[in-house]
């Protein structure tokens, strides 16, 4: 920044009529200032602070105090005295202070970030971006006492530059940072979230008018849907890096990035897996592709054709988490889906439409505020994984015979799971597994012709002949997940996708209280206080992630126009 805090002191002029105490005053400021010249801070310090004795309150000496005191290195009471004399009505002596208070307040920022600004820590962040935006403050007020401030404008544009050059180099490094620390099913959950957020905003903003916050929010949501399009690349390769043979997957130590992102990772060794990896990195380069084709729907302002464009990513996402998710996983996250299509479908049973089958007339008021086609469309993929679950039953329970015929003793368990010591609490966790799959090869076929006559109904807007297959089809669920074990079961907590959108943050019903409280009846007492720490953990990253969904959400349909020129 240009000149930093400005030195010019004031030395107070004495008319021969003038009180003593004005001349006493004078002959202090006289001499501070001589001592300020000679870089005898302290000096000078108290010789203003005499002559403040002999004139209290003068803004004027105040001024030349705080200049002394921030050449010393005493910030806090240099901006204090600044304030006090901001309050002048000599417009001069304001500029002056509110200058000199921007460039303190910059150059406390700046020593916040210190000098690896970039590494800065999201608490460091909000600190240092906090002091400057108080920077920003006092240098505007300098421009309207003084237009013409050539300085107080410099530094305001630099301080405009660097933040946003500083913001995008944040950004890119916590998307890094996420990349590397999340796993591939925490990857591939973030960017089917982000994509379901950014599909309702296309549908809101097709219904809304147009207008100018209209065609910012259509902006807004054309440049996060390609932001979201460059997760496609890292996504394969954390596909690719799951396929590698266990021992030799990135994990032990820091996480690692893995190959290069800049174009597609070599595939891994092995027929299976090379298959395997050419199948789910098309369905990734699918998803990809749809995303930029929202986007260019967006960029021409056309929301309504950039929905089915979201929607093919979505279920190209889907089919990718189908693959590669844990059993107990995909059986967690069909019930807490289905949980919540029962409860919607009831509600609308239970509204004046709903009541007595009665359907209305007009086709508006069928429709009302109820978005029919997106229930159906969440209720199909209830029935597209429990169409998936036999053949993951089938394969769990290979996998666990085969480990025990090999060695007898605990079962190898996959990535989600927390290790255990006790052998007899391994094998409980093998026959529940057993259990919970064997259900499934029964009753999954008979879950997903159930959902799939739930969505037809829905799709005709008859929630009143949905909502009894639902609810069969719910009880079917919590029969293949009940043997689950229950650190299994409360994995639905982190895996659940955030398909709902707003409306999964509703406070719970009475039934919703007495089914939480049946469950927390069922719990063990005697969970490990490590146990209940991450029980505590996943509800606040649940919490944080419905917060953060609404929030952008909102942003998308409400976005004030961009400031460039000046602050």
């Amino acid at each position: 920044m240009r000149a930093g805090v400005c030195l010019l002191l004031f030395l107070l002029g004495v008319p021969a009529w003038a009180h003593a105490g004005v001349r006493e005053a004078a002959e202090k400021v006289k001499q501070g200032i001589a001592h300020y010249a000679a870089g005898d801070f302290a000096a000078a310090d108290k010789a203003f602070r005499e002559a403040d004795v002999a004139r209290p309150e003068d803004p004027r000496i105040a001024y030349d105090r705080a200049c002394s005191l921030a050449a010393a290195g005493e910030t806090d009471k240099a901006v204090e005295l600044f304030l006090e004399a901001s309050l002048s009505p000599d417009r001069a002596l304001a500029v002056r202070c509110h200058y000199n208070l921007g460039c303190l307040t910059a150059a406390e920022a700046r020593k916040r970030f210190g000098d690896n600004a970039e590494a800065a820590s999201a608490e460091t962040r909000q600190q240092g971006l906090a002091l400057l935006t108080q920077a920003v403050g006092h240098y505007r007020e300098c421009l309207k006492l003084e237009e013409d401030h050539a300085d107080a404008r410099h530094n305001l544009e630099v301080i405009r530059l660097w933040i946003k050059h500083m913001q995008a180099l944040w950004k890119q490094r916590d998307q890094q940072k996420q990349r590397n620390e999340m796993s591939l099913l925490e990857f591939l959950q973030m960017i089917e979230t982000r994509q379901r957020v950014l599909r309702a905003a296309s549908k809101a903003l097709t219904d809304a008018p147009d207008s100018p916050h209209q065609r910012q929010g259509l902006k807004g949501a054309a440049s996060s849907q390609r932001e979201l399009a460059e997760e496609i690349e890292p996504l394969k390769t954390k596909i690719h890096d799951e396929l590698k043979p266990p021992e030799s997957r990135p994990g032990a130590g820091p996480p690692v990035a893995g190959p290069p992102v800049a174009g597609p990772p070599p595939p891994p060794s092995g027929p299976d897996a090379v298959k395997a990896f050419e199948i789910l990195s098309g369905l990734a380069d699918e998803a990809g592709a749809a995303m930029l084709s929202a986007a260019d729907s967006l960029d021409e302002a056309s929301a309504a054709d950039a929905v089915p464009s979201q929607a093919q990513a979505v279920e190209n996402l889907d089919q990718i988490y189908m693959a590669v998710a844990p059993f107990p996983n995909m059986v967690q996250r069909a019930l807490g889906v289905q949980k919540d299509l029962v409860d919607r479908s009831a509600a609308l049973v239970e509204s004046p439409e709903g009541q007595g089958n009665r359907k209305p007339q007009d086709p508006e008021e069928q429709a009302g505020e109820t978005d029919f086609g997106e229930l159906a469309w969440t209720q199909r993929f209830v029935a597209r994984w429990s169409e998936i679950l036999p053949a993951k039953a089938r394969q769990g329970l290979k996998s666990l015979e085969s480990a025990e015929t090999a060695a007898p003793g605990p079962p190898p368990r996959d990535d989600t799971q927390q290790p255990t010591a006790d052998p007899e609490a391994a094998k409980q966790r093998s026959e529940g597994m057993k259990r919970s799959m064997q259900k499934a090869i029964e009753l999954a076929p008979r879950v997903q012709t159930l959902a799939t006559e739930a969505a037809d109904s829905l799709g005709r807007q008859e929630p009143d002949h949905a909502l009894p297959k639902q609810e069969e089809a719910l009880k079917l669920l919590k029969e293949i997940a009940d043997p689950l074990p229950k650190q299994d079961q409360q994995q639905q907590q982190c895996d659940q996708p955030q398909n709902q959108q707003q409306d999964q943050q509703k406070q719970p019903s009475d039934g919703d209280r007495q089914q939480q409280q049946e469950q927390q009846a069922q719990q063990p007492p005697d969970l490990s206080k490590q146990q209940a720490e991450a029980v505590l953990r996943k509800a606040r990253q649940r919490q944080q992630e419905r917060r953060e969904i609404d929030k952008r959400l909102r942003s998308y349909l409400y976005r004030p126009g961009e400031v460039e020129k000046d602050w």
